[in-house]
C-alpha cells in the first residue's frame, strides 16, 4: 500500500521526536521522560502572584544601573505546562505553557540560563512538557511573564 503524503508526514514526526529523544540523551545527559518535581503551582496561581509595585521597583532599578539580584521583590514561582507556543528571538526565547488553568508566557534569557539550558530551550518543541522557575514581571508590551531563573530538565517528551 503506498504511502500518502499525510503518513510520509506522521513517519517524518515521529522520525523527528525520535532523533530529539536521543539528543537530549547524548547531549545533554538527560532522562527525557524526567521524574517528580515538587513545589509547583497552577499558572492560574502564578499569574495572581504577578505584583505590579515589585516589577516596576526591579524595573527602576535596572534603568539605574543598580545592582538587582539581591533586592529583587518580585514573587517567584516553579511552573509546569504543556508548550503550545515557541518564539526564539536571538539570545531570548518566549515560550507560553498551558495547564488546567490557563496559559502563562515564560521566557528563558541565554544570558542568565547560559548554556547547556538555552539549547534545551531553543529544542523545546510544540506539546513538550516544560517546567522553570523563574520571577514574574512583564515584557515590555505589558505581558504577565516568568522570567526563568532555573529551568528544570524534569519535563517529558510527547512519543505518541
Amino acid at each position: 500500500m503506498p504511502e500518502t503524503s499525510s503518513s510520509k508526514s506522521t513517519a517524518q514526526l515521529l522520525g523527528d521526536r525520535k532523533q530529539k529523544l536521543k539528543r537530549l540523551r547524548d547531549e545533554f545527559g538527560l532522562d527525557p521522560y524526567g521524574h517528580r518535581l515538587d513545589g509547583l503551582i497552577p499558572l492560574a496561581d502564578a499569574r495572581a502572584r504577578y505584583d505590579a509595585e515589585a516589577d516596576a521597583a526591579f524595573k527602576k532599578a535596572e534603568e539605574a544601573g543598580e545592582e538587582t539580584s539581591g533586592a529583587d521583590a518580585r514573587p517567584a514561582v516553579t511552573v509546569a505546562g504543556r508548550v503550545v507556543h515557541h518564539r526564539p528571538m536571538g539570545n531570548l526565547i518566549f515560550l507560553v505553557l498551558r495547564d488546567h488553568t490557563g496559559d502563562l508566557q515564560v521566557a528563558v534569557s541565554k544570558k542568565t540560563v547560559g548554556q547547556p539550558w538555552f539549547g534545551l530551550a531553543k529544542m523545546t518543541d510544540y506539546s513538550d512538557l516544560a517546567a522553570a522557575t523563574g520571577r514574574l514581571g512583564t515584557t515590555n508590551t505589558g505581558e504577565i511573564t516568568l522570567w526563568v531563573e532555573l529551568p528544570h530538565a524534569d519535563a517529558e517528551e510527547r512519543s505518541d
